[in-house]
């Protein structure tokens, strides 16, 4: 750990215990749950049932999962633009719960029966009040977490 580059504008040393939960427990166990969850999930998907939303769902999946492992990688040596992903990916990851918190309120029956009648103004409240709710628990506290302690991952510039 770069001692010097974990201080803050006082001088004193900043705490890293979240960053050290983040690097050794949730970025791991997050790689295996999207791992696990993309077999469970996907291997029972009929797409010719499912269509658009099948495909959409799974792409959504595996984009996010590729995301994170980058992030997690560059993070791990610290490369200047980690920080830049990891942003990045809070934010990707706090819109794909949403999404799929809002997939869920969706009759699936009537997709498969081509009878979907979705209430948008529903879905769209649901959304918003996810997106909410997620920004106050989840981004916000980590992206002023991170940001106080921005200059620890620009030690190694990219070749």
């Amino acid at each position: 750990m770069d001692e010097e580059k974990n201080l803050n504008n006082n001088g004193t040393q900043m705490p890293m215990a979240w960053w050290k939960f983040w690097k050794y427990f949730r970025f791991p166990a997050s790689i295996v749950f999207f791992v696990l969850s993309l077999i469970v999930n996907y291997t029972k998907v009929d797409f010719n049932l499912m269509g658009w939303l099948g495909w959409t769902t799974l792409i959504i999946d595996i984009s996010a999962f590729i995301l994170y492992l980058v992030t997690y990688i560059m993070m791990l040596v610290k490369y200047k633009r980690s920080y830049n992903f990891f942003i990045l990916n809070l934010f990707v990851e706090s819109v794909r719960m949403i999404f799929m918190r809002v997939l869920t309120e969706i009759d699936y029956d009537s997709i498969i029966n081509n009878s979907l009648s979705l209430d948008y103004n529903y879905i769209a409240i649901s959304g918003l009040k996810y997106l909410v709710f997620i920004g106050a628990i989840w981004i916000l506290p980590n992206y002023v977490y991170f940001k106080k302690r921005k200059a620890y991952f620009t030690c190694k510039e990219e070749k």
